[in-house]
């Protein structure tokens, strides 16, 4: 089964763009990244599953290196992510790593890595499945020959690890003994992070080691004389600057002459993330680094302000023979400016296909965990509209389909003669009724009499909805259930309470501009509620002055919420860039935007909690409301 994702196909895209400029090739530096990935760069979105290559789950980075030589460009690719099954994506690797073998003219080293993949990851399919990361990962240059290979040996543990790659060197090494007497002080102090093989053919193929340090030390006391020499501690200082880097973001290396069994190198690798240079920073201190070790500039400027990269990694490298070299990994940057179509759609498109994956076989979706029980028919109510509204304004199939699904599922298991309920044993509710209907009515399906006369029944004399039958505050009118429910209303009732619904527009709207919310801990959610009923019944906003206020936010619902509103309300949108931002940051790796505790559950005898309330608040922990109300609103602003 494959996996997709269209942020990360986005940044897959940009990745290849700049490896195309910064190589001054273009068909073969789009051929190698699509060889990499073992992945077709156009057509659906894909790569959805977990690569550790970056922290953002990216499967693609750039390594510009720098030598007195000249400059080198490298990709590094993480293959078969779009495999969600890890033996699928376990052979696809094995097989894309043959093919850029062949492709990179470096068929000679194939016995050799044919050994280390042996030596390195389990045989078994049991000990496999504790890879859910991946295994290999694929180095090559789109114009030069040779590349490299690099297993991930953390899944091994610490000293599972060392023995495997000790076997490993001493089956590809002519000689050990420079290796394990190396190997012998760092089992003390160290953890493997990756092995493999670097080069083009046997002469002058190396096998290196990467290692993550396991306690404070010198590294003049890893008993490796490179790692002693004054250019480590020259580079470390520069690069590091006025930041610190803890244990975790700092990866070195040693390699060894595949044909001698020399130790070959060493590298010193520093997290980039945890250097947080601005880019001009980031092109002085290269520029520094390249001056001080007599190196070959690297175009820094170009990779971080023209192609949008940023730097995932910087290391340094040192060999036997005196020579450095600078290395500069790069990632995909996040973007800071105002989001465009085509991030929004992408946006939108995996927040989708999260609350898809989510979907019950059935066709219902879960959530909450109040006194009462789960959440159903009103969570199935709330997020099959939002995906059928995805699916009309952008002809997406798979989100109309899960909407038909819970269309289905809502009309079959019916629990109550009229209506729908939080679930099957709280009885019907005005809210979760008026949710079904709109998602039936949005799919153009049949809607049942006795299903808006109970929306009809409980209509108040005060104007507006009440979400049960009492019978305290439960019974009275609720703003943040009324717009909707009126929506949901038949022509005829609804001009009936025509004249009621507008007073009660005017009555609940606040000096702020927000309307009321009964069952919310802010009124964000009742205000874009209510302007989205307003526009599509074509009611103008009831006229007010009120301040330019600038309202604190604290999580994704809320957020996307005011976003909603400052859009129906065609506020420019120079003040939604920064929020918009925002809210496309907060998405997590697997579409969703995380719940809070948003909804509250309004104590009975609370008549006015927008004043003083009571009730507990809870959190929809599948983050299905979250991610529904995320979706309608990016929905909204593509549509108009």
């Amino acid at each position: 089964m494959l996996s997709y994702s269209a942020r990360l196909r986005r940044k897959v895209n940009r990745l290849c763009i700049a490896t195309e400029g910064l190589s001054g090739t273009v068909e073969s530096a789009k051929n190698l990244c699509q060889n990499l990935l073992a992945a077709p760069l156009g057509g659906q979105n894909y790569l959805a599953g977990a690569s550790a290559l970056n922290n953002d789950g990216v499967p693609l980075q750039l390594c510009l290196s720098s030598s007195r030589r000249g400059i080198a460009l490298r990709v590094i690719g993480d293959p078969g992510t779009h495999y969600d099954n890890l033996e699928a994506r376990y052979q696809c690797s094995r097989e894309t790593l043959e093919r850029c073998m062949e492709l990179a003219d470096s068929s000679s080293i194939s016995p050799l890595v044919t050994n280390t993949l042996t030596h390195l990851i389990p045989s078994s399919e049991v000990q496999r499945a504790q890879y859910s990361n991946g295994f290999i990962w694929i180095a090559a240059s789109p114009v030069l020959p040779g590349l490299a290979v690099y297993i991930d040996t953390a899944p091994l543990g610490k000293a599972g690890a060392w023995k495997k790659i000790e076997e490993w060197l001493s089956e590809v090494l002519p000689c050990t003994d420079e290796a394990t007497r190396i190997l012998a002080t760092l089992r003390q102090c160290t953890v493997p992070a990756s092995a493999g093989l670097e080069g083009h053919t046997k002469s002058n193929l190396r096998a290196k080691v990467y290692f993550r340090l396991t306690e404070s030390l010198r590294l003049e006391q890893l008993n490796v004389d490179l790692f002693a020499d004054r250019r480590i501690f020259e580079f470390l200082q520069i690069a590091m600057g006025r930041f610190g880097v803890d244990r975790d973001g700092l990866v070195l290396s040693v390699g060894f002459r595949v044909e001698t069994g020399e130790l070959a190198d060493v590298k010193v690798d520093l997290c980039g993330h945890c250097l947080t240079y601005e880019n001009n920073e980031w092109l002085e201190i290269i520029n520094q680094l390249s001056s001080q070790f007599g190196l070959t500039s690297l175009p820094v400027d170009a990779a971080l302000n023209e192609y949008g990269c940023r730097v995932a990694f910087i290391g340094f490298g040192l060999d036997r023979a005196q020579k450095c070299r600078l290395n500069l990994y790069l990632n995909a940057a996040e973007s800071q400016d105002e989001p465009l179509q085509d991030e929004l759609e992408a946006a939108l498109t995996d927040g989708v296909r999260y609350l898809c994956a989510l979907q019950d076989q059935d066709g219902h979706w879960a959530d909450y965990q109040l006194p009462v029980g789960v959440s159903d028919q009103w969570i199935t109510a709330y997020v099959g509209l939002a995906l059928a509204r995805v699916g009309n304004y952008w002809k997406n199939k798979t989100a109309l389909l899960a909407a038909e699904r819970a269309a289905d599922w809502l009309c079959s298991e019916r629990s109550y003669p009229a209506g729908w309920g939080y679930n099957a044993t709280t009885g019907p509710d005005a809210d979760s009724t008026a949710m079904a209907i709109g998602l039936l009515r949005e799919l153009g399906r049949l809607i049942q009499p006795e299903d808006q006369s109970f929306l009809y029944d409980h209509w108040r004399v005060e104007g507006g909805l009440a979400t049960y039958d009492g019978p305290q505050a439960w019974g009275v009118a609720h703003w943040d259930v009324t717009p909707f429910g009126y929506l949901g209303l038949n022509s005829e009732q609804q001009n009936e309470l025509r004249d009621s619904f507008m007073t009660a527009l005017k009555a609940n709207l606040t000096e702020n501009g927000m309307w009321r919310a009964y069952w919310w801990r802010n009124p964000y959610y009742s205000t874009f509620l209510t302007l989205e009923v307003l526009a599509e019944l074509g009611i103008q906003e009831p006229e007010q002055e009120r301040e330019d206020n600038r309202f604190e936010v604290t999580n994704p619902f809320d957020l996307a919420c005011v976003i909603g509103i400052h859009h129906l309300r065609a506020i420019p949108s120079d003040w939604q860039r920064s929020p918009l931002r925002g809210l496309l940051n907060w998405q997590q790796n697997d579409g969703r935007w995380l719940g809070h505790p948003n909804l509250r559950v309004t104590d009975d005898s609370c008549f006015e909690p927008w004043d003083k309330p009571i009730g507990e608040y809870y959190t929809d922990h599948a983050a299905t409301v979250t991610t529904a109300t995320v979706i309608r609103v990016l929905t909204s602003i593509l549509t108009k």
